[in-house]
């Protein structure tokens, strides 16, 4: 759902992609398969890692954000959303794009939830 890559590789040749992904195989009678992962693929060496969350906390949509302007593509952070079924509330998850299958760098919790849909992008002040 919503792949995103480093968005200083669009329209360029890329080869790393983050994605909300699913682990779990119960079915869901309202939503069908749930996300509840980050998965990040390296499609020059095809290989993937991912981040589980759990069953009860569903990701959206992750961003890419780098180190630095002039880091190597994927060296940098993904952030998403992560809703929390059980508290009903949300966290920013920041996770190290290079160990996504490792713990969160940082969680930011929200006292309320974020609504599915909520897109955006990171820019750059002018």
């Amino acid at each position: 759902e919503f792949p995103r890559i480093d968005d200083r590789f669009m329209g360029k040749k890329y080869s790393k992609v983050f994605t909300a992904s699913t682990l779990n195989t119960a079915w869901s009678k309202y939503y069908g398969y749930e996300f509840d992962g980050i998965t990040g693929y390296d499609l020059e060496n095809k290989t993937k890692k991912t981040h589980d969350f759990g069953k009860d906390s569903m990701p959206v949509e992750p961003i890419f954000i780098p180190k630095d302007k002039n880091s190597k593509e994927a060296a940098g952070f993904v952030l998403t959303y992560v809703y929390r079924k059980l508290e009903n509330r949300s966290d920013l998850v920041i996770l190290d794009a290079q160990k996504l299958d490792q713990e969160p760098l940082a969680i930011i919790q929200f006292p309320h939830r974020i609504p599915f849909g909520f897109h955006g992008s990171w820019v750059a002040r002018i």
